[in-house]
């Protein structure tokens, strides 16, 4: 009985069943692809997500390295030397050229 099913055809041009990639139009893998569809995945999780539409940061007539400290800054990911200290890195805390404020953002 399971082979009788197993042997039905499903359609009569269908020869060969294979395995397709959908993110390629040959559908075949590449780490391309792969490296797309892992980066999509994961910046659609809350964890990596940002409120707001800081993306309009690279929309700014700037020079480039502006644009990418601003977008540093709202991403929270300029090494400043509080930021340092949050994540176990021993410095002081107080900016080097006033000796009185702390070092933020």
């Amino acid at each position: 009985m399971v082979q009788a099913i197993l042997d039905t055809p499903l359609f009569a041009e269908v020869q060969n069943n294979r395995i397709v990639w959908m993110m390629e139009r040959s559908g075949r893998y590449t780490n391309k692809s792969g490296y797309k569809l892992a980066m999509m995945e994961l910046l659609h999780t809350h964890r990596f997500h940002v409120e707001g539409e800081w993306h309009r940061i690279w929309k700014v007539n700037s020079r480039h390295k502006t644009r990418n400290l601003l977008w540093r800054i709202r991403r929270e990911c300029v090494p400043t030397r509080l930021r340092l200290q949050s994540r176990h890195v021993q410095c002081e805390i107080i900016y080097p050229w006033c000796d009185t404020d702390v070092e933020d953002d």
